[in-house]
């Protein structure tokens, strides 16, 4: 009698296939922002100050960007920021970034260091992420509840239920309906 196998459970992403992925959307992203341009390459280069060399191995999809070098082409690429926060699950997070070259900081957050929440989302303050994903789900249609935010963020329903009253006494969202056939929808939504 064989004893069944045990080990860890592969996840659905590894580092190799990420970084392929990385490697075919930075690609992507630098031929659609300079395709007008005979010297990109230079280009990309003079805006970062990253070496033409390496430019040219994720221009030509052959290379993803080290972390390092991630972090500066977001800096510098909108598209590339966007990127991030939807492999990454904050795809929400998205709609804060300015679409010509900045993501929307208020200059005292960033001036003190604020936290994610802060810099992302100056209105109101005090929003935590599941808050954050609850509004940007109503804002896009979706039906939720308690139980989504329970099931997105591994969250106790109580916490769910808190994060829900504390967004209705802020007057950013109502329930309409019945209480078993009801619904939330946005009075005024702080994203946008």
């Amino acid at each position: 009698m064989s004893h069944p196998q045990m080990g860890n459970i592969l996840p659905n992403k590894t580092a190799a296939s990420m970084d392929r992925e990385i490697a075919a959307r930075v690609n992507v992203i630098l031929r659609r922002e300079y395709q007008d341009m005979s010297s990109s390459l230079k280009e990309i280069g003079r805006a970062t100050g990253i070496a033409s060399h390496t430019i040219k191995r994720w221009y030509e999809g052959r290379n993803a960007p080290s972390a390092g070098h991630l972090i500066i082409l977001a800096l510098h690429f909108p598209a590339v920021l966007k990127m991030i926060l939807d492999l990454s699950g904050y795809e929400y997070l998205a709609c804060h970034v300015d679409q010509p070259g900045n993501v929307s900081v208020p200059q005292d957050a960033a001036e003190n260091n604020g936290t994610l929440n802060d810099t992302i989302n100056s209105e109101p303050p005090n929003l935590n992420e599941r808050q954050l994903w609850f509004l940007e789900g109503l804002r896009t249609g979706q039906a939720l509840t308690a139980d989504d935010i329970c099931r997105q963020w591994s969250a106790f329903l109580r916490t769910a239920r808190r994060d829900i009253a504390d967004l209705k006494d802020r007057g950013l969202i109502r329930f309409e309906g019945a209480k078993k056939t009801g619904y939330y929808e946005i009075i005024k939504s702080p994203l946008g």
